[in-house]
């Protein structure tokens, strides 16, 4: 489970917002195998979304797994729905693979990395990539004192048309 939410005002520009509930579940198959369930929920006003969801998922398969590391890799499918805030624009349904990659790596009373790309062909919208971001680094500087870095971005190579940015972050 994953929740983030993002906003930002400053005097002469738009004001930005982005909220992202992420639920992901895995199911052990077998030795470095695991099936994976997938549901997102997104909102962000740069991209004109007022709502994005996707359900699906797929398979998992570890590549390397340590007690300090893990490099993995899942392919599967996922249905999305979109709902933008311009009712001109017409609201979307895709059918998409999903491809994603991430590592997460840690030290203890170091430091701690997380990166995920997820990739989401459409199948029904022929073209259409989408790529989700994620990168998280924490740095323990002493006694529950530590400093974070955090990095989200979601890409969209044919958003609907009329200037929306095809990146928010």
């Amino acid at each position: 489970l994953t929740l983030s939410s993002q906003f930002s005002s400053e005097p002469g520009t738009d004001k930005t917002a982005r909220h992202e509930l992420q639920l992901i579940g895995n199911r052990f198959l077998r030795r470095k195998w695991e099936a994976v369930g997938l549901a997102a929920f997104l909102h962000d006003n740069q991209q004109d979304l007022d709502l994005r969801t996707t359900a699906g998922g797929g398979i998992e398969r570890i590549f390397y797994e340590s007690n300090r590391t893990l490099f993995y890799t899942i392919v599967g499918a996922v249905y999305t729905n979109e709902n933008y805030f311009d009712e001109v624009k017409s609201d979307r349904n895709n059918l998409e693979a999903l491809l994603a990659l991430g590592i997460s790596t840690y030290r203890f009373r170091g430091s701690s990395l997380n990166t995920t790309v997820f990739v989401f062909p459409s199948l029904s919208d022929t073209g259409r990539v989408r790529i989700d971001t994620s990168f998280y680094w924490k740095w323990d500087i002493g006694r529950d004192l530590y400093l974070k870095l955090n990095f989200l971005d979601n890409y969209d190579n044919t958003p609907p048309p009329e200037g929306i940015n095809h990146n928010s972050s």
